[in-house]
């Protein structure tokens, strides 16, 4: 663009010079296109600005779930319920009525149980300490959200939660098909990151501030406001694709060996599937 524009400079120079009104005509034009080329160039970078995607950064402090497990079958293959939530360590949010987000593969119709259960701090293995909501669910495949009820007290600040989602039987319902669950933490948020928030409203610009801030149940739902209905849409995909790297397995080629323990083939074939729906639910 900037080539152009000097070519075109000099032409209406050489243009200017032939006719004897070279001052006449190149002070105007010079100040307009020099104005086009900022205006051009303002918008490429406000542009890329509003494209841009943030990558998602867990605080390495964050410590590993006590609890949380799902039903993954041994070697690459397709998982019939997804959790996004992390798996290497506990997931944060700010909000006391948090967003649940999973995604279902079967397009049969089955019933759904989601469980919320408060964790017990004292305990080293992450038991349950009571059960704060119950309720019955029916799956519809891609990606299915839960948020805590407005008609119930918000969770706690500081306090770690379970959350779970069963795929129940269709020919006995008080059986579960598949499970999964992970653990979720109510965190409070740096002022610096309270206050840049507070001067945007703009989700996809709050979908990245809480990414780069490590808080991933928030972000992830800021995201998926913008993407289309059971799908992840651009941003939760991209987050959902740091999430696949982060839980999978080091070294890079860990999931190519053969001497595999049970539990690194489950975050394998977590990893790849993760993987897989950030590509194929945008």
């Amino acid at each position: 663009m900037v080539m152009k524009y000097h070519k075109y400079l000099l032409l209406l120079k050489l243009i200017g010079n032939r006719q004897g009104r070279n001052t006449l005509i190149m002070q105007p034009l010079n100040q307009f296109l020099a104005g086009k080329l900022l205006v051009s160039i303002l918008a490429s970078s406000l542009l890329l600005t509003q494209t841009a995607l943030a990558e998602y950064k867990p605080d390495p402090e964050q410590p590993p779930p006590k609890s949380g497990t799902t039903q993954a079958p041994r070697g690459p293959k397709l998982l019939p319920l997804i959790l996004l939530a992390p798996r290497t360590h506990v997931g944060t949010t700010d909000s006391l009525r948090p967003t649940f987000a999973w995604f279902i593969r079967d397009r049969q119709p089955h019933s759904l149980l989601f469980t919320l259960w408060e964790l017990n701090p004292e305990d080293p293995k992450g038991e349950p300490k009571q059960k704060i909501h119950q309720e019955t669910l029916t799956n519809s495949p891609g990606i299915m959200t839960f948020s805590f009820p407005e008609n119930k007290p918000g969770l706690t600040l500081g306090r770690t939660y379970l959350w779970e989602v069963k795929i129940m039987s269709n020919s006995n319902p008080s059986r579960a098909i598949v499970d999964s669950s992970a653990e979720i933490e109510i965190v409070k948020i740096p002022e610096n990151l309270s206050s840049t928030l507070a001067r945007t409203q703009d989700i996809k610009q709050r979908a990245n501030l809480y990414a780069e801030a490590g808080i991933w149940y928030t972000a992830i739902s800021e995201a998926l406001k913008v993407a289309p209905q059971q799908k992840l849409g651009e941003i939760a995909a991209s987050l959902v694709e740091d999430l696949a790297d982060i839980d999978k397995p080091k070294p890079e080629n860990k999931c190519q060996d053969t001497r595999q323990t049970p539990q690194e083939q489950q975050m394998c074939a977590w990893s790849q599937n993760l993987r897989e729906i950030s590509l194929n639910q945008k």
